[in-house]
């Protein structure tokens, strides 16, 4: 969604961000997303639930949902990488450290060695 020029309809883009800022910020009553590094840290959500059987049937809505998002993963990209999509990076990280474990920067293991330690556990 967007792009550099009007044909590319990135006012659409653009509208449907203005659309998110709205009702994660003024509706919610919190800082819009230029102020929040005002430090008052009051971040705010918003959470709406649609039921797509007001709009469609379940089986189309999932017929057509499952063929849009084949189609967005099976785009080209300028640098060659798969597309993902949202929450996937997050599931090939919970596999990944599931079955690796979780790698730790040396810092946060000096961090972590030193809780065990305050707290008398075994590292």
């Amino acid at each position: 969604i967007g792009g550099l020029e009007e044909s590319n309809s990135n006012y659409k883009g653009f509208a449907i961000s203005l659309i998110i800022e709205i009702i994660t910020s003024i509706f919610a009553q919190g800082s819009i997303a230029a102020d929040l590094g005002n430090k008052k840290h009051d971040i705010s959500h918003f959470f709406m639930v649609i039921d797509p059987t007001l709009f469609i049937s379940l089986k189309q809505f999932k017929n057509h949902l499952s063929d849009m998002l084949g189609r967005i993963k099976k785009s080209e990209t300028v640098d060659g990488k798969p597309v993902t999509l949202p929450g996937e990076k997050e599931q090939i990280a919970l596999q990944q450290n599931s079955k690796y474990g979780i790698d730790l920067d040396v810092e946060t293991l000096k961090e972590v060695r030193k809780i065990c330690a305050d707290l008398k556990i075994d590292f």
